[in-house]
């Protein structure tokens, strides 16, 4: 918390790179993810009357959806628990699912469901550069919070700790110098009340003295 008093500079970065987070996700993966669906499941039901679900075609739109749907479930888990191996599996499951609109694209003929199939393919690429961004954004993020500012925190507790062993030695050197000047203080008083003490001796006996001295010559 003193760290980010401190540098409210590096609060401003955080906060950024939390909202360009935010965005690859609302405006990247979510939509894009509805519209690959979409657009997978239109094909599928527009085949032709006569071919069967179970034909090559058909099986190519289940693995392509099938892809897409396991690369946003790896996706969204490496929103909660950013991992290295979510974000490779992510990649291999786009990269599957790149290769079956290929394959879907080298096997249709009609004008029409090649323009679809293109256009899934660019919807696909969106997403991985989606994709990319949010892991970039994710991992500038939890570098910022977790590397920076705890260096920094770590810079101010040792500041903090050099500061306090400081004031210790100070106040340890002045409970010293204070003792110090106690003892020079009470011998002092001692040295002063022997001298008293010794001036009252030889001053009553002087007075004692000018007393007796005249009734003895009497």
């Amino acid at each position: 918390l003193m760290a980010l008093l401190q540098h409210p500079d590096l609060i401003e970065r955080a906060v950024a790179e939390r909202q360009v987070h935010d965005r690859w996700i609302q405006e990247g993966l979510k939509p894009l993810n509805e519209r690959v669906v979409a657009g997978l499941e239109g094909l599928h039901r527009r085949l032709p009357a006569q071919m069967e679900p179970e034909t090559e075609t058909g099986e190519l739109l289940d693995t392509g959806l099938q892809s897409l749907l396991l690369a946003h479930q790896d996706a969204l888990a490496f929103l909660s628990a950013p991992d290295s191996t979510l974000v490779q599996r992510t990649l291999a499951r786009l990269d599957q699912l790149d290769q079956t609109l290929a394959a879907l694209l080298g096997q249709t003929q009609a004008s029409g469901q090649r323009t679809e199939i293109r256009a899934l393919q660019v919807l696909s690429a969106e997403y991985r550069a989606a994709f990319n961004g949010l892991v970039r954004s994710t991992r500038a993020y939890l570098n910022l919070v977790y590397v920076v500012l705890a260096g920094e925190a770590a810079e101010l507790d040792h500041l903090t700790q050099t500061l306090k062993q400081h004031t210790l030695e100070q106040q340890a050197e002045l409970r010293a110098s204070m003792s110090r000047n106690n003892r020079r203080t009470r011998m002092l008083t001692l040295l002063l009340s022997v001298v008293a003490i010794v001036l009252a001796g030889l001053l009553s006996w002087r007075i004692a003295r000018g007393i007796t001295k005249p009734l003895i010559a009497v």
